[in-house]
C-alpha cells in the first residue's frame, strides 16, 4: 500500500509541476506581448530606409557626372558640384572615381542628416558606373540622422557595396528609354548606433529595381539572402540587446523619388528575433490610423503588428 501511495503522490506532484510550468510560461508570454514596443523593427526600418536614401543620393549624383557614369550617346554633362537639400557634394576627386557627400544638418522630409559619405567606383576608370557588373563602394563616416518628428537618432559607420546588375544609370532611365535598372546591395557588419548609446550590427543583401514613371524614379526592394532557413532576407545581425534578428521582405518595398526613399509607399516585412515569442510584422505606406494609402500619395508612416494566440496589437509610426 505504501508503494502505491508514494506513486500516487509522485503523479500528483508531476501534474502540479506541469501545470505550474504551463501557467508560468503562458504568463511570461503574455507579459512580453503586452510590453512589446517594436523597437527592433523600428531600427531595421530606419537602417534600410537610410541606406536606400544614400543609394538614391549616389545614383542621382553619378548620373549627372558623365566622367563617372560613362558617356552615353547624346549625353552631356560636367563635373560641376551638386547639392540637394541636406547635402553638398565635393567633386574635387572625381577624376579618381570618387565623390564625397557632406551632409550639412538641414531638415528635409522630417530628417536632419549630418556627417559624410564617400562614394567610389571600384576599378575606375576601367569601369564606369553604367557598365554591367560595375561596383560602387559607399562608405559611411559618422553619418548621423535625426528624426525631427520624434527625436530618435542613428549613426552609421562602415561600408556597403552596390553592384550594377543590369547596366545603365538613372540617366539612361530618364533620357534613353531604358526600361529598368537593377542593382544589388551587400554589407557586412555595418556598425549602427541608436540614440547615442545602443549598438546594432547589420548585414544586408537586397536587390533594388528602378523604373521611371513620368519624371519620377520608382524603386522596389527585395531580400535576396537565405539566413536561418529563411528566404527573402534583406537584413540580419544583432540588435540592441545582442539578440540575433532576421528580417524578411514578404512583398517588395516600394519607394519613389517623389516621396523620398525614407518614406516607403507599400511593402510588407516579417522580423524574427531570437528568444521573442512572436514575429513582428511591418506594413509600409499607411495613414495616421494605420490604413493603407494610395501609392500615388506620400504616406504618413507605417504599421507594425504582433500576435499571440488569437490576440493582435498594432502600432503606427510616422516617417
Amino acid at each position: 500500500m505504501k508503494h502505491y501511495y508514494t506513486k500516487g503522490i509522485g503523479l500528483k506532484t508531476l501534474l502540479l509541476l506541469t501545470t505550474f510550468v504551463f501557467v508560468f510560461g503562458a504568463c511570461k508570454k503574455r507579459k512580453a506581448y503586452n510590453a512589446e514596443d517594436g523597437q527592433d523593427l523600428v531600427d531595421v526600418t530606419d537602417m534600410r530606409s537610410q541606406t536606400d536614401l544614400v543609394l538614391a543620393d549616389a545614383n542621382e549624383a553619378i548620373s549627372n557626372q558623365f566622367f563617372l557614369r560613362g558617356k552615353s550617346a547624346s549625353s552631356e554633362g560636367s563635373a560641376a558640384t551638386a547639392t540637394n537639400c541636406a547635402m553638398v557634394m565635393d567633386s574635387s576627386l572625381i577624376y579618381t572615381g570618387k565623390l564625397i557627400f557632406n551632409y550639412i544638418g538641414s531638415v528635409c522630409d522630417n530628417l536632419k542628416r549630418e556627417g559624410q559619405v564617400v562614394v567610389s567606383i571600384v576599378n575606375y576608370p576601367t569601369k564606369k558606373w553604367k557598365d554591367k557588373g560595375a561596383m560602387l563602394q559607399i562608405t559611411f563616416v559618422n553619418y548621423v540622422v535625426t528624426n525631427a518628428a520624434d527625436g530618435r537618432v542613428m549613426k552609421i559607420n562602415g561600408s556597403m557595396n552596390v553592384t550594377n546588375i543590369s547596366g545603365g544609370t538613372w540617366y539612361e532611365l530618364r533620357y534613353l528609354n531604358q526600361s529598368n535598372l537593377v542593382q544589388t546591395i551587400s554589407a557586412a557588419d555595418l556598425a549602427i548606433t541608436f540614440d547615442k548609446a545602443y549598438l546594432v550590427t547589420c548585414n544586408m543583401e537586397r536587390r533594388v529595381t528602378f523604373g521611371l514613371q513620368g519624371t519620377t524614379i520608382n524603386a522596389f526592394d527585395e531580400g535576396t539572402a537565405v539566413q536561418n532557413n529563411n528566404n527573402n532576407v534583406d537584413c540580419w545581425g544583432a540588435d540592441r540587446n545582442e539578440k540575433t534578428f532576421t528580417n524578411l521582405i514578404d512583398s517588395p518595398i516600394y519607394w519613389s523619388s517623389k516621396c523620398s526613399a525614407s518614406r516607403s509607399k507599400s511593402g510588407e516585412v516579417t522580423l524574427k528575433v531570437d528568444g521573442k515569442y512572436f514575429d513582428l510584422k511591418g506594413t509600409y505606406g499607411t495613414d495616421i490610423d494605420g490604413n493603407a494609402v494610395s501609392v500615388n500619395d506620400c504616406a504618413y508612416g507605417w504599421k507594425m503588428s504582433w500576435s499571440l494566440r488569437n490576440n493582435t496589437k498594432h502600432r503606427v509610426f510616422a516617417y
